[in-house]
């Protein structure tokens, strides 16, 4: 599990150390820098190539996972030295991982980098760049009538194709037909124990309204998805609200994680009502209780009530989550830690953090 990452000139952050844990929720105003955090890992994964188990000499700033178009764009503007440095704290190494872009500053599309020399006990130990590894990025899978192969080969997550999680129904049919187990027992709402079974619980719960998802094979390139209402007849996803396919990736990738593996979720709440967005919260925190841990950037207060929630109710260790609230303030990005306490509580509340329903009632009763 990742402790600590430390960026050095790296877009908005001259210095700055950010501490993980299980869950780890990123939040801040648009612009204010959290996307940079998972910029920095998503430019290492990519740099990484998983049919030859290694890392090369040169860094990919324009790959499937980010596009930081140039070293230029990468290098923050007001470095006072050339150097651009990554430095990661896993409880998988010995020492610190660490990456340097050596020419940062220029319009190279591949600039040379320098990794420390525990690289290669990197790939094999660090679930940054294990084979299941999953990033959804803030687009993921609409409704549509069908879902077909997209025929190519991305260094993303094996298990749900590209990341906008675009084999999520392929994954999901071979959940079906294999009758796969979950691997975390806490996931089991269905009490069968497989992972297809509790896909459908799993989204009844966050949306409220009870579903089961049934995957339909057409061809071995083509599955339909068929969702069926309590009180309602079978159809596919294009009559089904868009938060139901938006969150299927989450659910569907989460569920077939194993403990100890590594996922990035943008703005999970994507689609969803209030509610639902809470219980996207308890079912992040089951996850991340569960041994697996999640990088989450979001702007949603419901769902961080939705974790506060799982604390004080017993189902989340408060040593497991921590949000790191990003501002820019005159030009420099601030960070602030925030840790949970075991009632739910938060240790802080910086000034600007959540704060717009009070901001809005204040001004509706002045």
């Amino acid at each position: 599990m990742i402790r600590t990452i430390d960026l050095h000139n790296f877009k908005c952050f001259k210095d700055v150390s950010f501490s993980t844990k299980p869950l780890t929720i990123l939040t801040g105003a648009n612009g204010a820098g959290k996307s940079s955090l998972l910029q920095a890992l998503l430019m290492m994964r990519q740099s990484y190539s998983p049919e030859e188990r290694s890392i090369g000499n040169r860094i990919t700033l324009q790959g499937d996972l980010i596009n930081l178009i140039s070293s230029d764009k990468v290098k923050n503007k007001f470095a006072e030295d050339n150097s651009v440095t990554i430095t990661v704290d896993d409880t998988t190494m010995d020492d610190d991982f660490t990456l340097e872009i050596v020419n940062a500053g220029t319009t190279e599309v591949e600039p040379d980098a320098i990794y420390s020399n525990n690289r290669a006990e990197a790939v094999e130990k660090m679930s940054l760049y294990a084979d299941d590894f999953l990033y959804l990025y803030a687009n993921r899978l609409s409704p549509a009538a069908e879902y077909k192969r997209s025929g190519r080969t991305l260094y993303t997550d094996s298990r749900l194709g590209d990341r906008s999680g675009s084999e999520t129904a392929f994954c999901l049919q071979r959940a079906l037909d294999d009758n796969t187990a979950l691997t975390v027992g806490t996931f089991d709402l269905s009490g069968n124990g497989d992972v297809a079974s509790n896909v459908s619980r799993w989204i009844s719960y966050i949306t409220g309204s009870e579903l089961k998802v049934k995957p339909d094979s057409i061809s071995t390139d083509r599955v339909k998805l068929i969702f069926t209402p309590r009180c309602g007849e079978a159809t596919d996803a294009t009559n089904m609200a868009f938060g139901d396919t938006y969150i299927l990736p989450i659910v569907t990738g989460i569920l077939t994680a194993r403990p100890g593996s590594l996922v990035i979720v943008e703005n999970p709440e994507a689609h969803l009502h209030p509610r639902a967005q809470r219980r996207m919260g308890e079912f992040l925190a089951a996850a991340a209780e569960g041994g697996i841990q999640l990088f989450i950037e979001t702007h949603s207060d419901h769902l961080l009530n939705g974790i506060r929630l799982s604390a004080k109710k017993g189902k989340l260790a408060p040593d497991n989550a921590i949000v790191q609230f990003i501002e820019e303030t005159k030009g420099e990005h601030l960070r602030h830690e925030i840790e949970l306490k075991a009632d739910g509580t938060l240790t802080n509340w910086p000034r600007g953090f959540f704060n717009e329903w009070e901001a809005a009632l204040s001004e509706l009763v002045d």
